[in-house]
């Protein structure tokens, strides 16, 4: 949480705008169903095995608007929340989230069928490649500063460094990269 305060105050202080490929928004609200589902089924779990040695139900309970306390939602009330902040973002008007670009897929299976970076280290680095792929598409346009930021160093990185394959790719743009 820290790191994202000092991108967003960054972001403030310099005028920037956050460019977020499609495909970094939809794996990251992905991600977030699934850590509430783990989290709602041991929270089941135990909540089952407190019943079990207990005799008493433990029910889960939010806050409401009026005061009230409603159960809480299920993972898909959670998972829409998310998009919520999501929504929040775009409205700032600091996020700008980038589309697929529109040879993506016939690249993405290319990439993947060589095991050229960044989908040679893992099974399946499809979102990896979509998100390289759309840096690449905006390596060129008028910005002040580009910095590309990824604790993925296994599929951009070698030794710390940008892959040397990446960096060819990216020939003499000016792009910063915080890796790892």
């Amino acid at each position: 949480l820290a790191e994202w305060q000092s991108v967003w105050a960054y972001l403030e202080r310099t005028d920037s705008k956050l460019l977020v490929p499609m495909v970094v928004r939809l794996e990251a609200t992905s991600n977030h169903r699934e850590r509430c589902e783990k989290a709602r089924n041991l929270l089941a779990k135990y909540a089952g095995e407190f019943r079990r040695l207990t005799g008493k139900e433990i029910v889960l309970l939010q806050p409401g608007a009026d005061g009230t306390y409603l159960p809480m939602p299920g993972v898909a009330g959670d998972a829409e929340a998310y998009e919520k902040r999501w929504e929040y973002l775009l409205a700032s008007g600091r996020v700008v989230i980038l589309p697929f670009t529109a040879e993506a897929a016939r690249i993405v299976a290319e990439r993947g069928a060589r095991r050229q970076p960044p989908q040679h280290n893992k099974k399946d680095n499809t979102n990896d490649t979509n998100v390289w792929l759309t840096l690449l598409a905006t390596k060129d346009a008028p910005a002040r500063e580009i910095v590309f930021i990824s604790h993925d160093t296994s599929a951009f990185a070698t030794g710390g460094e940008l892959h040397p394959g990446l960096r060819k790719e990216l020939g003499d743009s000016q792009i910063h990269f915080c890796l790892g």
